[in-house]
């Protein structure tokens, strides 16, 4: 079934407008010269000495040395690192504090969409974007909430029709959330799992999923 037009055109408007309320939403960061966060230095200072290793300075190397290992955590130093070679300091970092509080609600509208399509955006979760979470500066864990929210739209999405190609999305995703943060990681796992195992209600079911992969 179609929408109306006229719905159609009022859900265009209140996505226009969430947009702009979820941009407004960075506006208190400049405000402020330095968005203070705990543990937002220690993101800085770990990208500084990245850089330094990768450029080669001598000296850093005597003291430090790159990790071979594939641990998490990554992401947001990646982030941090593009955007200090070509931006100062205090800037990189608002520029990090602003894709959460701006991307977090566009990423959990995206997530409500694909539970419930043509809801109204989610106004009541940008007051919340300022959080304990935020304010400690764990910058892994804040890009991870905002994959996670899009992973599962995906999901949830494509669940009903897989594709090899959406298989594929699924374990990007996954690999995203791994280099990002551990925790929000096994989340994604286990939601991901729980969905798919609630969704199978019987063996016709599965049949068909099966069927429409190899296919």
């Amino acid at each position: 079934m179609q929408p109306k037009p006229h719905t159609t055109r009022k859900l265009r408007y209140q996505n226009i407008l969430f947009f702009i309320a979820c941009v407004c939403n960075a506006i208190p960061l400049l405000l402020v010269q330095y968005f203070p966060t705990v543990d937002g230095p220690a993101h800085m200072y770990n990208a500084h000495l990245l850089q330094d290793l990768i450029g080669g300075n001598e000296w850093v190397k005597t003291f430090h040395q790159l990790n071979p290992a594939l641990v998490p955590n990554w992401s947001a130093t990646v982030l941090l690192i593009m955007l200090r070679s070509i931006l100062p300091v205090f800037i990189v970092e608002k520029i990090m504090v602003a894709i959460y509080v701006t991307g977090f609600p566009l990423a959990f509208q995206n997530l409500l969409r694909a539970i419930k399509p043509g809801s109204n955006p989610p106004w009541l979760i940008i007051p919340f974007t300022y959080t304990f979470m935020l304010f400690m500066g764990f910058y892994n864990f804040n890009l991870g909430i905002i994959i996670f929210c899009f992973a599962m739209g995906f999901w949830i999405r494509k669940y009903e029709t897989p594709k090899p190609i959406h298989f594929a999305g699924l374990f990007l995703y996954g690999g995203i959330l791994y280099f990002s943060h551990i925790f929000v990681f096994a989340a994604y796992v286990s939601c991901v799992g729980v969905y798919s195992i609630s969704s199978l209600k019987n063996k016709d079911s599965l049949k068909k999923h099966l069927i429409r992969i190899v296919s």
